[in-house]
């Protein structure tokens, strides 16, 4: 089994983390979409399907309103971190090596 390199465990379990540090790059602008849930609204989705007699057994998807991108994400991220905006961002064919 090959070894797992820590900064890669940082970089997907961790982003926060990574992004302060230095060692995520911006990600480019892309049409990707990510969904998001803030956590009263995730404790309603269980309530209401713990009350529902249909939810047995079903599966849902519960997310915010709106999807959003994987840069604006890290924008958020950068911005509670009081770090400056990153106007640059590594080339498409690059984020996809990484």
């Amino acid at each position: 089994m090959p070894a797992v390199d820590d900064e890669v465990v940082a970089l997907r379990l961790q982003p926060d983390r990574a992004i302060d540090r230095g060692r995520f790059p911006p990600p480019p602008a892309t049409r990707n979409r990510r969904s998001m849930l803030h956590v009263e609204n995730a404790v309603d989705g269980l309530l209401l399907a713990g009350r529902h007699g249909a939810a047995p057994g079903q599966i849902y998807l519960v997310t915010d309103a709106r999807p959003y991108s994987t840069r604006e994400i890290y924008d958020w991220i950068r911005d509670a971190l009081g770090r400056r905006a990153i106007r640059w961002s590594v080339p498409v064919w690059g984020f996809r090596a990484l």
